[in-house]
């Protein structure tokens, strides 16, 4: 089992191979969004209003960094083999409000039996909340069988990291598991809400 924690962000000078890089893909966006045939309108927002459009890619740039420095990663072998039930019952939590019928439903997921799992930490208040900010990581949810994978790993993962993931079905219901201790007790649960509102979470992503 490895472990590592994302290196925490100081304040330091971006390198000029960074600045490359986002040279490359803004010239790269540009060229591919088009603007009005009138290039005089694109050089006069340049020459009034250049800094602030600076300020603002700076601003949508420094959004996304901070956010993930509250990244952590725990690499894990994923057994994609196994039924969805055995997937849980390899963790050892005791399966708490957990509807047999999601279970049976559970994505197996796809990839290389060695992975990254990221967390992020989070005030679960909906799906559709928890989604951009998984997005604002540049992170997908992962699937259940690689989130079961890290508690199998390390059962006491939840004591301090109750964790969660979701995923969608073709015709839009959500579902969740999320993993977390209770009353001594380390417990699973997957079924068709959310998990708890009122209890902060680590969502559970892959690299997109």
């Amino acid at each position: 089992m490895t472990k590592h924690v994302m290196t925490p962000l100081v304040s330091t000078a971006v390198t000029a191979e960074q600045i490359r890089k986002l040279q490359k893909l803004l010239s790269a966006r540009l060229r591919e969004f088009g603007f009005p045939s009138e290039t005089k309108l694109v050089q006069w927002a340049l020459e009034t209003q250049g800094s602030a459009i600076a300020d603002e890619m700076v601003a949508a740039l420094s959004k996304r960094v901070w956010a993930m420095k509250r990244v952590i990663v725990r690499s894990v072998r994923v057994n994609r083999l196994r039924t969805p039930q055995k997937a849980l019952d390899a963790t050892g939590h005791q399966q708490y409000a957990t509807n047999p019928a999601v279970v049976a439903l559970m994505p197996q997921g796809e990839g290389e039996e060695e992975i990254d799992v990221y967390f992020f930490y989070s005030s679960f208040v909906s799906d559709a909340e928890v989604e951009k900010e998984y997005a604002l990581c540049g992170l997908v949810p992962a699937d259940p069988y690689s989130l079961a994978a890290v508690n199998e790993d390390d059962p006491s993962f939840v004591v301090d990291h109750p964790n969660v993931t979701h995923w969608k079905d073709t015709s839009g219901k959500w579902y969740s598991a999320a993993f977390y201790e209770w009353d001594g007790e380390r417990r699973v649960s997957v079924n068709y809400l959310g998990p708890d509102p009122h209890r902060n979470w680590w969502c559970a992503g892959l690299r997109e």
